[in-house]
Parts: structure tokens; sequence; C-alpha cells
């Protein structure tokens, strides 16, 4: 990759190591992979003070910070019940998971091509936390690698634990954490039957936007079929096409608020580009581009949430530099 010359005489780079991260799909990600994912996360971070610079956005509310630690001693599954609770959602379908962080203060952003294997990890840089994040997959097995980090935030907010049996522990409970939080047992007990056809679990699977894979193992979950039923459902799922893909699922992948607002659709809408913020920030724009989603270059068809037509008003200090400290992956 080739950098700007200011790259190297600009603002220091957040401290940020490669032996401190745990990534998602270590085994198949090589030391280039690895070492382009902390890079990202460091881009990332420079780009997000940047915004901060010149728009309001949500904060991370401390009083979320005090009750997560409450629930960080629980089971994955319990603490997934408590923050639907505290956060309002209910037991039915999530909305944007994109969004729906994004209003809680948790930054989210993309991962360049080289660095999309390690598919997804999170950290807190400065009290905010972040989640990067790879489209490499399917929209709905996105919306889980954010439910996922989510647990990890969450769940293991001062541990990064390297040890094998100890990562894998955490692993399994990040996503049982996002298992519940995206598909609650309570749900599927009360809209699945017992048993139920492979025309009803793709029915749930749309209605709550998560991948009919899934769907069958939240029904194992919930005891609504048992081993046998579970064997016979996946191998069902898998003659369609669901073990590689998502027949007939989302046609795109969750939009951002913020980088929409940002960088608008339309000419007119825009309130900067990423041309610009490359520029300042003396880094590729084709990385400013992947971070952000490409949301100034690929136009959706689909509708989304409405976008304030006022331009965000900027802070009056601009956020400190800090060390970014990645929890998972």
């Amino acid at each position: 990759m080739q950098m700007p010359t200011g790259f190297f005489s600009d603002t220091p780079l957040p401290n940020l190591s490669v032996d401190d991260v745990n990534f998602r799909a270590g085994r198949r990600a090589s030391a280039v992979h690895r070492h382009a994912a902390v890079a990202a996360g460091m881009f990332g971070v420079m780009i997000d003070r940047w915004i901060s610079r010149h728009f309001t956005r949500p904060s991370w509310y401390e009083g979320n910070a005090a009750a997560i630690e409450e629930l960080e001693t629980t089971d994955p599954v319990l603490t997934a019940q408590a923050l639907r609770l505290m956060w309002g959602l209910g037991e039915g379908p999530l909305p944007n998971m994109v969004q729906l962080c994004e209003s809680k203060g948790i930054r989210v952003y993309g991962l360049p091509p080289v660095a999309e294997v390690v598919d997804a990890f999170s950290g807190w840089s400065d009290g905010t936390p972040y989640i990067f994040l790879s489209r490499r997959k399917t929209p709905e097995r996105s919306r889980f690698d954010i439910a996922h980090e989510l647990g990890h935030l969450i769940l293991h907010t001062t541990s990064v634990d390297s040890n094998a049996e100890a990562h894998h522990r955490q692993e399994e409970d990040a996503d049982r954490f996002a298992a519940e939080l995206l598909a609650p047992a309570s749900s599927v007990a009360g809209l699945l039957p017992r048993q139920p056809s492979v025309d009803r679990v793709l029915t749930f699977r749309s209605q709550f936007r998560v991948s009919a894979m899934m769907t069958a193992k939240a029904l194992l979950r919930s005891g609504r079929i048992d081993d046998a039923g579970y064997r016979r459902l996946c191998s069902a799922l898998a003659r369609r096409g669901f073990r590689s893909g998502e027949p007939g699922g989302m046609a795109q992948h969750e939009r951002s608020r913020i980088f929409t607002h940002i960088f608008g659709t339309e000419a007119a809408e825009k309130r900067t580009s990423a041309d610009r913020l490359a520029e300042e920030l003396s880094l590729p724009v084709t990385d400013v581009h992947a971070l952000t989603f490409g949301t100034q270059v690929h136009a959706v068809d689909t509708p989304t949430s409405p976008v304030s037509a006022h331009p965000m008003p900027a802070p009056t200090q601009p956020l400190k530099g800090s060390r970014l400290r990645l929890v998972k992956g």
C-alpha cells in the first residue's frame, strides 16, 4: 500500500500492538492480515477523532458503563436479556444493528479488503467503544458479528486472554450473548412450534433478520427441537444452500446513519467528502471508503431511517489522543 507523504510526519498514530489483539478468524489470518487489521483500527480511530471535531454524535453514556459492570459477572444469556431490557428493546426483532450501536455511542467501522479475513474485532479508545467489521459475509451474519463484538465489549471489558482455552471460552460466551440478543429464546418459543417446518424457520429468519442456521441453533437452544431434529433441519437447510449463503435473505448490508449524514448519497447532501477527510488525515482514500463502508460511493435503493437535514454542530474541543485497547475478535 502506498501511503501519502504527510502520513509519516503528521499526528502520531494510536499506540496499538498486534500482540494485544485477538482475531476471530485467527487460524485463517496471516501475519499480513493481522497487521492490516491493527492498522485499520488505528486509521479508524483517526477518522473518528476527525468526525468528533466537526460533528456532534451520540456519546457512550457513563451510566451504561456502570450498569454493564454489574452485568459482566452474569451468564452471557442473562446479560443479553438484561441489555435488551436496559435499552428498551423488548423481545422482538432488533433494528438496524449498525445504527443501534451508533445510537448508544458505539462506533462501527469497516475493514479494508486486506484485513477482511479477521471478520471483526472490538475495543475501547478514550472510553469510547469501537467495533470493526468485515462485510464479506451475508448481511445476516454481519448482524451476528456486530452482536458478537458487542458481547465482547460488555462481557470482557478488562481482559484480553491469550490462553487458548480461555480465548475459546470467551468466544463461546460472545456467541451465546449474540444469539440471545438477536433471537431471544422466549421469542423462538413463542413464535415457532416444536419441530417446525423449514418454511416456518425461514419466516422467523426473515422476521428477525438472522441466518437460517442460527435459527436452527436457537430452536435447539430453546428446546423446540432435539439433537436429532436439529441435525435433520440443518441437512434440509444445507440442501437449499444455507450452509454457505442466505438464499432469499436481506438484500443489502445495514447502513450507518452517521456516515450517510456526513457523506450523503447525493451531491447536495454532502457535508464533507472522503477525499477531504483522507487529505486532512494523510490516509489513502480507498481506506477511508472501506472504513466508512463505502457510503459515499455506493448508492442504496431500499429506504432507511430518516436523517436530520441539518448539519451537526461542531464540539468546542477536539478529542485527545489515547491508546486503543483491542478486546476481542
